[in-house]
């Protein structure tokens, strides 16, 4: 009751107004609404003098209209018909809104998706700072003593051979236990974080190809753990007995596993001093290639801390005289953050152009191939929302003129982008756009709400809509 009394209240608010304007709603002449109120008695609006009034007129109204036993009211005779003549019409459209028009907007969506997948995903720039870190291990103080004895090892190249078939996964783990606790703790975080197969891969390069160690040890990317990972090897191999998958005696065994375990030690005992002095001497800066900034992890932290930020790196990649010092960097920050910002906001801008561009090519492609294949079907005499090829031509050139008329394209607003093009032309004679619209915006703003009641909401708006089409203002 709530409900009514305030929607009463609404209709005599907006009977006032129209009343102090000396305004009136009429029925447009010929529509369902006119012959509604040809057969109903409804008072003008000078006759509405207050909310009272126009409320006892409504009851008085429905008083008469109602069906008493088997007398139906002239209004009620009309309003059966009317409905009897509308629904067939209202429940045909929304068949061809749902099982026609909005199938081919998903089709079309779909295609102009898988054109567009990786334009959102593609940063705007391809330069990046890599924090880079020695293995765990390698920061453990026991690694450091036992590594120590090969400082002085000389730096001959070994050159390796086959000697050994691939052993299980379990046999090359044993190899990396010290005994040490904190060290096989250390070794088996580091190990942890590593693909499955990177030891099974060392073995085979160290143990079963004729391949270079030195080349081994200053692979640029995994250069330091395979130098940790074939030391640690080696010196389990050398102090026990060796595996049976070996294939040469004790003496070659020794020797080769010998050669193996001073060469590798010495790399590890002069990766962790070099990295000890990079640390001491605050070295932010290992490397820079190409479009990649390598820092140290460690220096990189505390340079944040101190005020340090990626956008400064960033900007330096850009510049012509690049700075490898973590302070230099700092005195030079503001300077080198604007590079950064400036190029970042042309870049963007380029991005979203060529996107715009991108997305209208995939529209326009896409829309054709479809209108293509209904071609087809009219040609093969196959089922068709399209009537005729004279029809497809005249859907091409609306199309054409609605994409021209849109503007500009973006990926966030493509739907309802897709929407209004299709509807406009492919499906122009319909009011396909207007009940799709309504549906999109009610599952838009109640996205909890289930699908069939959303359609059922949209509806009824749908239908408010076209009644408000056969009422007119004077």
């Amino acid at each position: 009751m709530a409900l009514i009394g305030c929607t009463l209240g609404t209709y005599g608010d907006i009977a006032e107004e129209l009343a102090k304007k000396k305004k009136t709603i009429s029925p447009r002449v010929g529509t369902p609404i006119s012959l509604l109120c040809a057969s109903t008695f409804i008072p003008s609006t000078s006759e509405v003098k207050n909310r009272e009034t126009y409320g006892e007129n409504l009851r008085i109204m429905e008083e008469f209209n109602r069906d008493k036993e088997d007398r139906i009211s002239t209004h009620t005779d009309v309003t059966n018909s009317t409905v009897d003549a509308i629904a067939p019409g209202i429940r045909n459209q929304l068949h061809v809104f749902r099982n026609v028009v909005n199938p081919t907007i998903k089709d079309l969506l779909d295609k102009i998706n898988y054109d567009l997948q990786n334009i959102s995903n593609q940063p705007i720039s391809t330069m990046e700072v890599i924090e880079w870190d020695l293995p765990t291990p390698y920061y453990n103080d026991k690694l450091e003593d036992l590594s120590s004895r090969y400082s002085e090892h000389g730096t001959v190249e070994v050159n390796l051979t086959d000697i050994a078939e691939l052993p299980s996964s379990a046999e090359i783990l044993e190899l990396f236990t010290t005994g040490i606790s904190s060290l096989d703790d250390d070794i088996n975080k580091w190990l942890a974080g590593m693909d499955e197969n990177y030891l099974p891969n060392l073995w085979k390069k160290v143990f079963m190809s004729s391949e270079s160690l030195l080349r081994i040890m200053l692979d640029k990317d995994l250069g330091q753990a395979n130098a940790l990972a074939t030391y640690l090897m080696a010196e389990k191999l050398v102090t026990h007995e060796p595996l049976n998958c070996f294939k040469v005696n004790r003496a070659t065994f020794t020797s080769r596993l010998g050669a193996i375990r001073d060469f590798a030690g010495k790399y590890v005992f002069n990766n962790i001093k070099k990295n000890k002095d990079q640390i001491e001497k605050n070295v932010l800066i290992i490397n820079i290639i190409k479009d990649k900034t390598y820092v140290h992890s460690v220096v990189y932290n505390e340079w944040l801390n101190s005020g340090g930020s990626v956008e400064i790196l960033l900007g330096n990649m850009l510049s012509n005289n690049r700075i490898t010092y973590g302070k230099l960097l700092l005195d030079n920050a503001q300077p080198l953050i604007n590079k950064w910002n400036s190029y970042y906001a042309i870049e963007k801008q380029v991005r979203t152009n060529l996107q715009i561009s991108n997305i209208r090519q995939s529209i326009e492609k896409n829309f054709i191939t479809q209108i293509n294949e209904a071609r087809i079907k009219i040609r093969k005499n196959e089922s068709c929302d399209i009537p005729s090829l004279e029809e497809c031509d005249n859907i091409e050139k609306l199309f054409k003129q609605e994409v021209n008329r849109y503007g500009g394209f973006n990926i966030n607003d493509l739907p309802k982008a897709v929407t209004r093009l299709v509807c406009r032309s492919r499906f122009y004679k319909t009011n396909a756009e207007t009940f799709l619209t309504m549906l999109n915006n009610i599952i838009n703003d109640n996205p909890e709400l289930p699908i069939f009641e959303a359609s059922t909401v949209a509806t009824i708006n749908y239908i408010s809509e076209w009644v408000l089409t056969q009422v007119e203002l004077k």
